[in-house]
Parts: structure tokens; sequence; C-alpha cells
């Protein structure tokens, strides 16, 4: 097994030498072969020159032998842990090389095995990577280095990848290392990278670049960076480094110097004093604009020279340049004051003082380098010390100065004038006492030490004697300190405060009469203290008030509490005028009288006895005047010395007249103050209104007479009462918030508040409040003033009737029926409700109305409108719109049957007779109906269009009730566009007169004509009657087309009969409306007066309704129409409710039988009878006939035959043309033969 072993062994070592040999001669790779222990067995010969040993050296060696100690220590290297080691990786140590040197290897071990996988040795590959770890230590080398700058240092290869950043870039850009070697640099300078690239490559020159530019951090952040970029091979690989450096605080710093050199700038550019800077040699190196505009220089010609250059021979200047050179010279700071030289031609700088600082300035080793000069013109300063120097020397003020030991520093003119001392005396001189002081004790030096102790100003008042007369001295102590603040000195003014005293007094004395004024005290006693307190204040005076009396020409003495007895008595009502004494002359004179010695003086030569007698030589008298300067009287001060008043006893007598005036206006005025109180509380007491005062809680603080008379009270009974309190009620509570408002806004306010008086009537009272303001502008009270308006309150409502309700029937009228209908629009729009609206007009009413008259007819309307109200419910609303027409509001809700139904009531209401006075008149009813909202939204359209409705109901045939329908609208629109041109066809002459001839039998000729109206419409053609009366007489319009068919017919007549002996007479219709509405026998007898036509040329056919009730005014009228010779002819006889006895009542004069008898005679016996029983009547009252459609000659030869002399028909011809009618009378004229029509 041994022997087996050793072979494997031998053979396996045999082999691996030969490798090792062709390894080291063909690839000159190292190689070695170690036993188990590590001892070297062999190795070739590139790996004896890797470690410089001969292969015989190193078989007596092991692996371990040749690992560098320190390797060796440091990692406790054996062999165990090498084999251990080498069999994870290739290890890397430090080898000993003979020459001494280590070199650096890479070993990797391949272990031999035999056949039975036993250990033999191990196959040692050995690389040298000294090179490489020399390499990687520069790298650790410079990655420390480059970790201990600040700045931030980044490896960029030739494809300008990053390949390491140091820890400072990391820090300034916020990414780890990591982070930082994915990214590109672009990444990092964002602007500009690429030409830092192109300029680097490009400029082998000079590698080296350096650039400012802004770096962004990974939070977006951008910061100023300074780059400094440089341009390496290493081993043939151009690298770049690029150091940076954070620049922000250079920047920063940068900037602030630059601002701060700009504010230096602009302070020193817009300072208003100038600034100058020079060299060491006194040149100027600096000026700001105020110096360039003192000097009056441009810079350009003052920089680089001194300055004397300015001006060599100016003295001033000399002085200015040594002041430089002594700054420069010593390095002392100097201050002085710089007198500008006057130069005629530079009028800006003459008489400039400029005080002038000058220090050094150095450079930083602290050496001289120049002067600062800095000036300030004090010319006005200067020139304001000179006034102030004036002034205090000019002052009326006393002014002097003292130091702290009271000894005089400075005293001006004024001080020296009043004491009578010079200044020289008294400069150091200590005083004790104040100058002027008479004989008090009042020690200067004590007052000074006060000021200066307190450090604040104290004032000293002081009687004084000047000039020999008792004055008044004010002190003012003011004390001066230095510049640290410490009282040196003490400044005193004085002033003569005597005149001051006097006006002081006079004041007092004026505000004591005045309060007293104010207290209400009597005007005697305020009279007493003028003249006591003048007394008292001027020792040797003798007061005397003298008033005028009622007639203005008297003087009554009225207060003299020092003159004698007999001296009053003597003068009392003496006569003002001239020569009578002082006051009255003043009184006449109406100015101040002075009498200085009263022996002498002319005014007193009549008095003179009795003044003398009462000791009294001298008396200055001042008139008294009002407000108004209306004389009231005088105020007289008499002496017992002779002598003139002094200026000071002027101006107190003239105070006193003025406080005199003031007491007597005040006595005036409150005894007509209390004159008018009396009359203002009997005015209240008097007053038809209700006065009441109001304090802020309701109460009533007073209350006339009349409000005591109105609830029959007594004044404790509601005095201090709120309105709630008495006379109580809901409508005192909005009453009371009323005056309450009235003091919260200080604005006026009205009601009208209804109550009940004292003997139970229910009236109404307008209330005016007016707030009462107290002096500080709040409310102080409320005067409430009541005034009794109910017959107002009931005028008003009538007024609101006669508005909103008719008055005949007390409905509601159209006013208030379309206020209600809007009011129900609105109502109905929000809650989505119908509502329908009736308009019912009562069926030939007008018939009625005309003929029974007005009154008959109003009754009638009131008993159609109580039957109406019969038959309304509850939220129904009935109006009368005027005429016979009613309108019904019907409730909300209302569908088609109930409508129909209602409609149907309404109209069997009517069925019944109504009762008319004493009469039984039957009338039907029409009913047009509109709804809201299907007819109509608008409520005066729903009322026109339920009014629509009515008219065809009355269309229909009356009786019957229409809904609404917009074909109606049209109807009613031809019928409104027909009215309107029926307006128009007069003006247009578009009318004209159509005649039918009425035909005598007997004589076989046309005796008269029917005039008959037809309009030749413009657009229309020719219009008959029965198209256009109707509507005519609906609208009025009847009576303008009346008159102009009379008027056209009377001239015709004129025209026809003015040369005929056998006259040809007109029948003109007359409506009813005619004589109804319209002033019928004016209206004739202006037309025949006009026309020149006479009466009997003309025929009035009227209806015999219209003679249907005896009415007075239609009776007159006919008489009238008669006595003037007009025929009166009854239209249409038969066919209406006429009587026999009518035709003998009325001044009738012909009958014309209806056509619709005429018709059927012959044939029909009935009618033929009627006919002939007409004409035997008409015969019997003597009235002539005509018979009216003879249409054949049948008809007419019975008519004939029957005893009918005048037929009218087609028979004998149709209305025609006033050219046709001519053409026939022409041809009757030449043959007297009917025509054939």
């Amino acid at each position: 097994m041994m022997t087996t072993y050793l072979v494997d062994a031998q053979k396996a070592l045999a082999d691996s030498k030969q490798l090792l040999a062709m390894a080291g001669d063909l690839a000159r790779i190292s190689m070695a072969i170690v036993d188990t222990d590590g001892h070297w067995l062999a190795a070739n010969t590139p790996c004896c020159q890797q470690l410089g040993y001969e292969e015989a050296e190193l078989l007596n060696t092991s692996y371990c032998d040749l690992v560098h100690p320190e390797d060796r220590r440091a990692e406790k290297l054996t062999w165990r842990e090498v084999l251990a080691a080498c069999c994870a990786q290739p290890l890397e140590h430090r080898f000993k090389h003979r020459s001494g040197r280590h070199v650096w290897l890479s070993s990797s071990f391949s272990p031999i095995r035999s056949q039975d996988n036993t250990l033999l040795f191990y196959l040692l590959r050995i690389e040298n990577i000294t090179d490489r770890k020399l390499g990687e230590q520069h790298r650790v080398l410079m990655n420390f280095a480059l970790n201990q700058v600040s700045e931030a240092a980044y490896l960029l290869d030739e494809n300008d990848r990053l390949t390491y950043v140091n820890d400072a870039a990391c820090h300034a850009l916020g990414y780890s290392r990591e982070e930082l070697l994915q990214m590109e640099m672009g990444d990092i300078h964002r602007d500009g990278w690429p030409e830092i690239t192109r300029t680097t490559l490009n400029n082998s020159a000079a590698p080296h670049l350096v650039a400012e530019a802004m770096h962004t951090r990974q939070d977006g952040s951008q910061f100023p960076v300074e780059i400094h970029a440089s341009l390496f091979e290493y081993e043939g690989v151009p690298y770049r480094l690029v150091m940076v450096r954070d620049i922000g605080d250079r920047k920063a710093a940068e900037q602030q110097l630059r601002s701060q050199e700009q504010l230096y700038h602009t302070l020193v550019d817009h300072l208003p004093d100038p600034v100058i800077r020079y060299d060491s040699e006194g040149k100027r190196v600096f000026l700001n604009p105020v110096a360039e505009a003192l000097l009056q220089r441009p810079t350009a010609e003052l920089l680089g020279k001194t300055s004397l250059e300015l001006n060599p021979a100016s003295q001033a200047l000399q002085e200015y340049v040594d002041r430089v050179k002594h700054v420069v010279a010593t390095g002392e700071a100097s201050d002085f004051d710089f007198f500008m030289d006057r130069q005629p031609s530079d009028l800006q700088v003459h008489n400039k003082v400029i005080a002038v600082r000058m220090v050094p300035e150095r450079d930083p080793e602290g050496r001289i380098a120049g002067v600062l000069a800095v000036g300030r013109d004090v010319s006005m300063l200067k020139e304001a010390q000179r006034k102030f120097s004036s002034l205090l020397e000019n002052i009326p003020d006393l002014i002097a100065r003292f130091d702290l030991q009271g000894r005089y520093l400075y005293v001006n003119p004024t001080f020296c004038e009043t004491f009578g001392m010079k200044a020289a005396d008294l400069i150091g001189q200590q005083d004790i006492t104040w100058p002027g002081e008479a004989g008090q004790s009042a020690p200067i030096l004590k007052s000074i030490q006060e000021v200066a102790q307190r450090e604040e100003a104290i004032t000293v008042t002081l009687d004084v004697a000047l000039n020999g007369k008792p004055s008044y001295l004010e002190w003012r102590l003011i004390p001066e300190s230095d510049q640290q603040g410490r009282v040196i000195s003490v400044l005193a003014v004085g002033r003569d405060m005597t005149q001051l005293r006097m006006h002081e007094r006079l004041e007092q004395m004026r505000l004591l009469i005045l309060e007293s004024l104010a207290h209400g005290d009597a005007f005697s006693s305020v009279l007493d203290l003028v003249t006591r307190y003048m007394e008292q204040a001027k020792p040797g005076f003798l007061c005397s008030i003298m008033l005028l009396d009622n007639t203005g020409t008297h003087l009554l003495c009225t207060h003299a509490p020092s003159l004698p007895a007999d001296f009053i008595t003597a003068v009392d009502g003496i006569a003002i005028g001239m020569g009578v004494g002082s006051c009255g002359t003043a009184a006449v004179l109406q100015e101040r009288v002075l009498v200085d010695d009263i022996r002498t003086h002319p005014y007193w030569a009549p008095y003179k006895e009795i003044a003398l007698a009462a000791n009294l030589l001298a008396c200055w008298s001042e008139p008294i005047f009002d407000s108004a300067h209306r004389m009231l009287g005088t105020f007289a001060i008499y002496r017992r010395e002779a002598g003139s008043p002094s200026a000071e006893d002027l101006n107190f007598i003239h105070q006193a007249s003025h406080l005199v005036a003031i007491a007597i206006e005040r006595h005036r005025s409150d005894t007509q103050l209390q004159e008018r109180e009396r009359e203002l509380r009997s005015l209240l007491d008097n007053s038809p209104d209700t006065i009441t005062r109001y304090d802020a809680n309701c109460r009533r603080l007073y209350v006339n007479q009349r409000m005591l008379e109105y609830f029959d009270t007594t004044p404790d009974v509601v005095l201090h009462t709120t309105p709630r309190d008495f006379p109580g009620g809901s409508v005192t509570v909005e009453y009371e918030a009323r005056i309450r408002q009235a003091f919260l806004t200080g604005q006026p306010d009205e009601l009208e508040l209804p109550l009940k008086a004292s003997n139970g009537k229910l009236l109404v009272r307008h209330i005016r409040m007016m707030p009462e303001f107290n002096p500080d502008g709040t409310v102080a009270s409320v005067l409430a003033v009541g005034r009794d308006i109910t017959e107002i309150v009931e005028y008003r409502q009538r007024i609101h009737d006669m508005a909103f309700y008719d008055a005949l029937t007390r409905l509601p009228n159209r006013a208030m029926l379309l206020e209600q209908m809007r009011s129900g629009i609105l109502a109905a729009a929000g809650a989505q409700q119908v509502f329908s609206l009736m308009v019912l007009d009562l069926d030939r009413f007008k018939q009625i109305n005309e003929t029974l008259g007005h009154s008959t007819g109003d009754l009638l309307l009131c008993e159609a409108a109580a039957r109406l109200q019969d038959h309304l419910r509850e939220g129904d609303m009935l109006a009368r719109m005027g005429g016979d027409e009613f309108v019904l509001l019907l409730r909300p809700g209302d569908a088609e049957p109930e409508l129909i139904a209602m409609a149907q009531t309404l109209i069997q209401a009517f069925r019944q007779p109504f009762l008319v006075a004493g009469r039984e008149l039957f009338v039907s009813t029409s009913v047009g109906i509109a709804r809201y909202p299907t007819d109509s939204q608008d409520a005066d359209t729903l009322l026109k269009f339920a009014d629509t409705a009515m008219y065809h109901a009355k269309a229909q045939g009356r009786n019957n009730f229409q809904f609404y329908v917009s074909a109606l609208t049209e109807v009613s629109s031809a019928r409104i566009e027909l009215e309107t041109m029926m307006r128009r066809a007069i003006q247009q002459q578009e009318l004209e007169l159509y005649y039918q001839p009425q035909w005598d039998l007997l004589e076989n000729r046309i005796v008269g004509v029917e005039a008959l109206l037809r309009w030749n419409q413009t657009e229309h053609g020719l219009m008959m009657p029965n198209v256009f009366i109707p509507v005519a007489e609906e609208t009025g319009l009847i009576i303008e087309l009346g008159e102009w068919v009379l008027t056209t017919a009377c001239r015709q007549a004129v025209q026809w009969n003015k040369d005929k002996d056998e006259p040809l007479k007109i029948a003109v219709n007359l409506s009813t409306r005619q004589f109804i509405q319209n002033p019928l026998l004016a209206s004739v007898t202006r037309i025949l007066h006009e026309t020149g036509c006479r009466p009997e040329w003309i025929k009035l056919e009227i209806t015999e309704s219209l003679l249907l009730e005896s009415n007075l005014d239609i009776l007159n009228t006919l008489n009238a129409f008669d006595a003037m010779g007009l025929v009166i002819s009854i239209d249409d006889f038969g066919t209406g409710y006429s009587a026999l006895s009518y035709l003998n009542r009325f001044p009738v004069k012909q009958i014309k039988i209806d056509r619709s008898f005429v018709k059927d005679v012959p044939h029909d016996t009935h009618k033929s009878e009627l006919v002939k029983a007409m004409i035997s009547i008409a015969h019997v009252l003597n009235l002539d006939v005509v018979a009216e459609g003879v249409e054949t000659q049948v008809q007419s030869d019975y008519l004939k035959a029957s005893g009918c002399r005048a037929v009218q028909g087609y028979f004998y011809g149709r209305p025609m043309p006033l050219a046709a009618l001519e053409a026939m009378l022409r041809e009757q004229a030449l043959t007297r033969k009917p025509a054939d029509i």
C-alpha cells in the first residue's frame, strides 16, 4: 500500500514538474509545487524570478516563511489557514524578495491527488500583483486625501462617466456615493457642462479650466459653485478631475459688499452735506454731488488737485490746506468753520459758512493714507444765532442767565432798563434777592439750586415795585445742561404780568356776576354786586348806575351805594340832554363823557353846587348799550378828587358797563320769557290738539288741558303713567314702541291712533312724535302732538269707497275688480290654480233707461245687483263696471260644469220680473265667460275676453251665456276696426246721403224724400247702414253722424226749395241716443240757423219706443220742434208698445206704416185690415200717413183705395244718390208720371 502511494506521488510529482517547466517556457506562467505542509518542492523559472531565489534555495523554505512578517502577524497566518483560505479564492500577500524588497503576489492552490484520492501535494500558481496593489494603495491614499478637503471632487473617465466622488460631493448634493456614481455630470451641472467638456478636451495647451456655475441638489435647489476642471492621463486613459467649491457664502459676501458699497455711495451721494476725500498729499480723490455743487466746478476739474489750486491767492483756502496737512501729519481730527470766499461772479457761494470736520483715513497697515472731510452748511444757523442774539437784545421779556452760585452770566437790555442797571455792573456779581423785590426775603440762590437739583423748570411770582408803582412779575427758571446732561446754568425769563393780573381780576368779577345771573339772582342784587366789586377793586371809585325810563328821555338812579342820598335825590329822574352833567350828556351823545374837574366843566354848571356839596370833583360816564346797540342808561364813576382816568380805569369802566348791560338784558329776557311761558301755557291749554311729553320709559311728564278733556280726567291720574297704563288697549303697545323708537333714532315719527274718548266714541288721532334733545345731543324727551282726524279718516274712507266702489249699487267698481284680479292671478300662478270671470249685461236695459228715465234705470240696476248677490258663493266677488254691465269674479277651482251651472242660475234669476216704482219690468241677461289661465294670464285681457264673449251672447239672441274662444277676438277686432274707420269717415268725406222718394198717389208726383246714410269706405266700398249704425249706436258715434246727416239734408233742402212754390220735404231719422245724450234742441236750432233751412222743409222721424214713457225732457223737446214748424213723424208705426193716447199727447204730425204690414196686403186679410185701421185712425187724428215698403202696383192700389195718399218703396224708387234723384225730379217736371223703377 505504501509502495503504491509513493509510486503515485513520484509519478505525480514528475508530471507536475514537467508541467511547471512547460508553463514557464511556453507561457511564462509562474508555478510551483508545495507539499501538504507548505514546503517548496519545485518551482519553475518564472516563479524563481518573481521571488528572486534559486529553486534550490526555495526548497529549503516553506510558503509561510516568505510571506511578509507584518502580513503574517496581522493575519496570524499559518499554513492551515492558508490552505483553508486558498480553497475559496486566490491569496494576496507580500513576499520577501531575495533583494530585500517586497513584492505583492497572488497565489492560487490546486490540490494533486493519487488514484485513491489521497492528497499528494499542491500545484501553486503565482501572479505578480505589485503594480495593482500599488495602484490600489495610491487610490486609497488619494481617496483619503480627497475626503480630507472641503471641496467636492468628481473623477470622470473618457466617456464622461463619474468614477469617483468624495464625501464632500455627497454632502453638498444630498446624494449617496452609489447614487452619484450612477449619474452623469450633466445631471449636476445642468447648464453648460457640454461646453466645459469641449473646452477641456480641445485645449490641450491649457487643460485646466476655472468657471462659475450653478449646481443642483437632490431636492432641486441650486447653489453657486466655482469649478476647477483638470484633464490628465493615467495608463494612457484620459481622465478629468473636477474640483467644485461652494461659493454661496462668498457670493453672499460679495453681494453684501456690493450692497454696502452701493449703500455707501447712495448715502454719500444723497447726503445733504459735502464729502471730500484727500490723499496724503492733500489732493482730492473723491467728491460727492453736494461738494461738487458747493464748489461750482465739474468733478473732472477738481479731482487730483489741492484746494488751493482753485484760488492760490485765497487766505481761507490756504488755511484749509494747512488743516489737511495737519491731519495727515498728526493723525488727529480737526473741527473748524470755513468761511468761503465771496466772489462777485459766484453768486451761489457768497456769505457761506461751512462747519468742517476732518478725520484721517488709514491703510491696512495703519499708515495715514488720506483725509476725509465732511462739511455742513451752517450759514443759516449762524444767521439764526445772529438773529437770536438780536432777539434776546430786543425782546420785551426780562432775560438773565445765572451760574449755580447765583452769579450773573448774562442779562439782556430789557432787564437792565427795567431795573435801571448796567450789564457790566451785574456780570459776575452774586445777587441775594430777586431784582425789584420790595423788602421781601426771596433768595434767588435758593431758587437756582432748586432748579439744578430737580433738573426741571419752575415758576416764581413776585410782587415788586417798578417805577414807584406796584407791579407783578413772573419769573420762569429753566435749567441748561452740558453735553453730558449736567445742569451748568439757569436761564431766567421774566415778564411783567401786571396787566394780565388786572384782566384776571376783571374776569373774576365778570364770572362772579355771570354766575349770579346764571343762578337767577335778583336784578338789583346783580347790579349791587357790580358796583360793590368796582369800588373794592378801585379804592376811591364811587359808582352809579342810571337807567332810561320807559319814555327814553329821563335817567333814573337805580344803584349808587356810596353816593350821598341828597345827591341821588337831586339827580334822580333828570332829563337827558347836552350839559346835563356827565350822565345826561353821555346819554344824549351815546358816547363816553369824561369830566376831569366838575368845578370848571360846563356840563356840570347847572349841578356844580350839588356835586360840590357831596364832595364830588370828577365824573366819568360810560353809556350802557344792549347787544343791538340800543341805549339802556349810563354807568358812572365819581371821585372826590379831580383827575383823568388811566387806560386801566377806562377798561374797568367799560367792562363794568358791559356787565351791567348783560344783567339788564338778562332781566328783560327773563321777564319776557316768563310772559311768553304764560302765553305758551295758555296756548297749549287752549290748543285743539292734545300735547303730551314722554320720558324714555314712556311715562307722561306733561299733558295739556285738551288731553285731560279728551279723557275726562285730571293730571294726577295721567301724569307719570304710560299709554298702556292709561287708557290701555292693544293699540297702545305699538304707540309705546314708536315712542321708544323716537328715543333710539332721534328722528320724528307719526302714526294714526284709534282710541275711545270719554264719551265712548271711537276717535282717530294723528300723533306726531318729535324728539327733544339735551345739549350733548342725546334725546331728553319726546313731545307727542295729537290731532283729531276722525272726520278726515271718514272722508278718506269715503274717497276710498268712491275710488273702489260703485256709488249706485255699493258694489266694487272696475278699479277694485282689476286689483282683486291681479292679486288672484299672482296667487293662482303660485298655487297653479284656475279661476273664471263672468261679464253680465242686462238685455234691452238701454231702451228702458231711455224711455222710462234714468231714475227708473238706476232702481232697476240696484234690484239687479241685489238679485245677483243673492246667488254669490263664499269667495265670489260681484262688481259693477258701469251702465248695465256687471262682472262676477268666481272663486278658484271651478271647472266647466260648475261654470255652466252658475251661468244658468244667474240667467234663471232674471226670469222673474223686477218690481220697480210700482211697475213690473222684464229684463233678461247675457253672460260672457273667460277662464284663467286658459284664455289669458293678464287681468285686463281676461276682462276684455269675457266682455267679448258677452257681446257674442247678445249676438246669439240674448238671454244666454257664451264661453270665450279665440275666434271671437277676430270679430271684436273687426268691430274695433270698424269703429276706428267710422271716426275717420266724416273727416275723409266718405259719408254720403242717398234719397228714397215719397210719392203722392193722388197727384202722381214726388212730394218728399227720406234721407238715408251710406258709407263709401275706401277699402270696402259702399257699406249699408245695418253694418255700421249698430256700432255707432253702441259707441255714441250716432250723435256725430246724426248731426252730419241733418246738416247735409238741410243744405240740400235749401238748394232744392229756395226758388220753388211747392217745397220738397226731406225726412231725417233721429236716434233715441240723440235725445238722451245730446242737447238735441240746441243742435237742431244751430243747424237750421247755419244752413238757412226753413223748419217746414224738414220732417224728423222718431221710433214709437221713444214715446213709451212720459219723459218730460223728450216731451219738451218735441213740443219745441213742433213750435218751430218741424214735422214729427213716427217711423215703423205699429211695431212697438205704443198706445193711441200717445198720438194725442205728443205733437205728432205723421205716421209711417211699417213695411212688415204692407208687404202682405192685400193677400193677408188680417194685416190688410190692420193697415186699413191705421189709416183710419190717422184720418180721425188728422195725421198724415205714409206707407213704407210698397213694391207692387197691387199694394199701391190697395193703399190708395184704403185712403193712404203717400207711399214709399221700391215700386216708386229705390234709395239713390243725389244725381239720380235730381234726374228723376227733372223728368217728373216734364211728364208728371210715376217712374218705372
